[in-house]
């Protein structure tokens, strides 16, 4: 995240209610972001819109964007069918039912996640035996408890129902920490109609294929809200290389070749994905789980370097008219283990100047060596 707060204490424990590790880890990353301002003052998502880059070209939204605009026109076919596919996409949208059960849902995950926010980030000081009987903090006093000095936070309003989020979660079993992520980032801003919260994690990707003889170039931009990085490349070795290898061009020939409108047969094409726009909050997922050559999972435990600070000016596209602000290093979620199918997973977690080890409800300073070292 970009901006930040510097609030007094350490951050928070979170109540382990059976293997919710996974859960966990996710959370404490999320609510020393921006998120957590945007749910208790949600006049302040527009501040923090101001440090994501070309939101105006976010707001038009995904799909194809060609960028010649003297293309030979297309066959009354091809204008059908993309008349039809339109229309069928309105209709989709029109389902009051899906649309009802989403909205629901999104109001159980806002409401849930700011009770667990206001708890998280009120401090140690905020509680006493005067303030549990207090009218502001009476309903939600049951969410914070004290167990061997640990100042702990009850999540299960979340992580026992973590099945409503996704049916591919299960309650009380091990999950991975992006696929909870991702699904609580969807739920939260409505796969982006909730413009209030998908502003800070909302970006678009752009990309292009460009052919090598007429150079007409066909683009299209759909929204992402983490980047999944490859590591296996012997070329990378740090997050800098990952996204110089997620964005990097290539070339498609031989029996590869696209078919290109302008020219009429197929041609050799370059293909490539750059950042057409640049979130407030930049989330980053090191595709750790492979498969080998029987097909089997494994866990990959390269190690990948990360800087405190990340400029991504190089991977922008042509659409970006600014340079993006260099994202500072709040949170990085670890898996723990040598398999895919066990393991623990933690977080370390930036609170003002200091980090600090989070392992469930056990929360320990660490330097910020150790936390680079991972």
């Amino acid at each position: 995240s970009i901006v930040e707060e510097k609030p007094q204490f350490p951050p928070l424990g979170l109540q382990n209610v059976g293997n919710t590790c996974y859960a966990n880890a996710a959370l404490q990353c999320l609510l020393n972001t921006a998120l957590s301002h945007a749910l208790l003052d949600p006049a302040s998502t527009q501040i923090f819109r101001r440090y994501s880059l070309n939101p105006d070209l976010l707001s038009v939204g995904s799909g194809s964007v060609d960028s010649d605009e003297d293309d030979e026109e297309e066959d009354e076919v091809e204008r059908e069918r993309r008349r039809e596919e339109r229309r069928r996409n309105r209709e989709l949208r029109r389902r009051t039912r899906e649309k009802l059960q989403s909205q629901e849902k999104c109001q159980w995950l806002t409401g849930t996640l700011t009770d667990i926010t206001r708890i998280y980030t009120a401090g140690a000081n905020q509680f006493s035996d005067k303030d549990s009987k207090s009218a502001s903090w009476q309903n939600l006093f049951h969410l914070f408890s004290v167990s061997n000095n640990n100042r702990i936070v009850d999540p299960s309003g979340i992580t026992r129902h973590v099945h409503k989020l996704s049916p591919c979660l299960r309650p009380y079993q091990q999950e991975d920490a992006h696929e909870f992520i991702r699904t609580l980032l969807s739920t939260l801003t409505l796969d982006g109609r909730n413009k209030q919260l998908s502003s800070l994690f909302d970006g678009l990707l752009e990309s292009a294929v460009t052919c090598q003889t007429c150079h007409r170039a066909s683009v299209t931009r759909d929204r992402y809200m983490d980047l999944s990085l490859d590591i296996q490349g012997e070329d990378v070795q740090d997050l800098t290389g990952a996204l110089r290898n997620f964005t990097r061009t290539e070339f498609l020939d031989r029996d590869n070749m696209v078919h290109c409108q302008r020219c009429g047969t197929k041609r050799i094409v370059s293909k490539g994905l750059r950042l057409a726009t640049a979130p407030s909050i930049l989330v980053c997922h090191l595709k750790r789980f492979a498969f080998d050559l029987y097909g089997r999972t494994t866990r990959l435990s390269k190690a990948v370097k990360y800087p405190l600070r990340l400029e991504i000016g190089d991977f922008m596209s042509r659409a970006n008219q600014g340079k993006p602000k260099p994202y500072e290093l709040v949170g990085v979620v670890v898996h723990a283990g040598k398999s895919c199918e066990r393991g623990h997973y933690l977080a370390y977690v930036k609170s003002g100047d200091a980090w600090y080890r989070a392992n469930d409800e056990v929360v320990t300073k660490v330097s910020v060596d150790v936390v680079l070292r991972q």
